[in-house]
């Protein structure tokens, strides 16, 4: 959409200024020495086959604009299918629907194509009826000076004009087809402009969800974030956080746990301010976000999401963008504090290697270790950890929070956690269940409340119990086996 807008700028800047002013002006001329040389009756009859064309080229390229559009969206459909399909091309592979995709894809092609048929086939209508008007119009004016059609006016039969007036007259006539031409096609091009202008004008039209105040947060204040009766819903679903209330000192290390769709990525980003809350306020220092402009205050928060996205470029500027301001030994210092640079450097071209589309080229653990390291160049007040290691293996876990406990200190923490091994030298564990903190505490004293944390730490701890029993079977059993063969027995023996 923006493209076509772009394109449709320079068409009515073209279309105005090159075509259509000049073609204007040409036949403004011509019709004063038609009207000089041959006199007002003629100039008469192409004022009105000027009009009639004009007439009939508005009209019809009113008639021609729904399939204008049509074509449009055809267009942009089968764009965004095949955007859509190629970005989730490992989704498309792992279940094998190659074929499926390329039948949708062709679905849309052939909507496209019928719709630009349709377009094209009116379009040669369009130039058919305006070449009818000017060859009818040329065959009257020739008609009117060779005296076969007579309304007084000056001809040939009666001896007030010459042969070579009336071969000007042809000349001139066939001289503004083009320039009438013109103006006939130039409408219809800024008919076709503003259609494809106006989608482009509706997104720049397209007011910011969020309203960004005045006030700058100050650099050197420490932050004491606060949420307060805060109710949020994610458009008119159900309401996922239903008055939630607590509070992030400075430098302290908040841990938020629940169950699935408890709200907890909601709260993080309620904080960072990608949404308001419906009621309620989340302040800083007293003061309601909402009345910070946000550049401001999302320079003091840094957030390590859970599915890192990297830039198709090198470590070095994806790990820069934290800080585009700052030196090489500040980005690599980060990559060490992220446990990141002795990978990097085992690596042929270091920091200078390129990290392909999404980071396809690093490893999960890799890209945490990134995105930590980009976070701690950013040095903000608040670190938001969301669920960041719940896809890693345990060994690189626990790395990735060893560099998280490096990358952050002396700073507020806000930790979504899912595995709570990970959480527990927390200064407060916040437990959501229903929309609502249920608990709050530290790691010992929810534990002793033999409450909810304790029921999901209990959960975690069988499971782990569990795949710690299956392993010590599945190794017993191996054990009996080798030696059984050791025996010349078979296990069934």
């Amino acid at each position: 959409a923006v493209d076509r807008g772009n394109r449709a700028i320079a068409t009515v800047l073209h279309a105005l200024c090159i075509v259509f002013l000049p073609a204007l002006f040409q036949v403004i001329c011509t019709g004063g020495f038609i009207w000089y040389f041959c006199g007002p009756l003629y100039a008469f009859a192409l004022f009105i086959a000027s009009v009639v064309y004009a007439m009939f080229s508005i009209k019809y390229t009113e008639y021609r604009t729904p399939f204008r559009i049509a074509m449009n969206k055809a267009d942009m459909e089968a764009g965004n299918l095949a955007t859509d399909s190629l970005l989730n091309y490992e989704t498309v592979k792992f279940f094998a629907n190659e074929k499926y995709e390329t039948e949708r894809y062709d679905e849309k092609l052939a909507n496209f194509e019928e719709q630009a048929l349709k377009t094209d086939r009116t379009l040669a209508l369009l130039n058919m009826g305006q070449l009818a008007i000017l060859g009818a119009c040329l065959l009257v004016n020739l008609a009117m000076a060779a005296g076969v059609i007579d309304f007084g006016q000056n001809s040939i039969a009666n001896g007030k004009l010459t042969i070579g007036e009336f071969v000007m007259i042809a000349s001139y006539f066939q001289q503004i087809q083009r320039p009438l031409f013109f103006l006939g096609s130039t409408y219809r091009d800024l008919i076709q402009a503003k259609t494809d202008f106006e989608t482009m004008w509706r997104l720049m039209e397209q007011n910011p969800e969020l309203e960004e105040g005045a006030k700058t947060l100050l650099v050197e204040k420490e932050l004491d974030v606060k949420f307060k009766d805060v109710r949020f819903a994610y458009g008119n679903g159900n309401m996922i956080l239903n008055g939630v209330n607590f509070g992030i000192a400075p430098g302290e290390r908040v841990a938020i746990v629940g169950g699935s769709g408890a709200g907890k990525s909601t709260l993080a980003k309620l904080l960072f301010r990608f949404y308001d809350p419906l009621e309620g306020s989340v302040e800083v220092n007293g003061e309601d976000i909402r009345n910070f402009n946000l550049k401001s205050f999302r320079e003091k928060i840094g957030v390590v999401p859970q599915d890192c996205v990297l830039f198709n470029d090198t470590i070095y500027n994806n790990i820069r963008y934290g800080n585009l301001n700052a030196t090489e030994n500040q980005i690599i210092e980060a990559a060490k504090v992220a446990d990141l640079h002795r990978s990097v450097a085992e690596m042929k071209q270091g920091y200078q290697t390129v990290v392909g589309e999404r980071g396809v080229k690093l490893s999960g653990g890799e890209k945490q270790r990134l995105a930590i390291a980009r976070c701690f160049l950013k040095d903000p007040k608040i670190v938001i950890y969301d669920e960041a290691t719940s896809s890693l293996d345990s060994v690189t876990e626990q790395r990735i929070l060893e560099s998280l406990d490096k990358a952050t200190k002396n700073k507020s923490l806000l930790v979504i956690a899912h595995r709570l091994s990970t959480i527990v030298k927390s200064d407060k564990i916040i437990v959501l269940k229903d929309g609502k903190v249920a608990e709050i505490g530290s790691h010992f004293d929810l534990f002793v409340l033999n409450n909810h944390y304790r029921k999901m730490w209990d959960i975690q701890s069988n499971q782990k119990d569990s795949m710690k029993k299956d392993l010590d079977k599945t190794k017993c059993r191996k054990s009996i086996e080798r030696s059984l063969e050791k025996r010349g027995c078979c296990a069934k023996c």
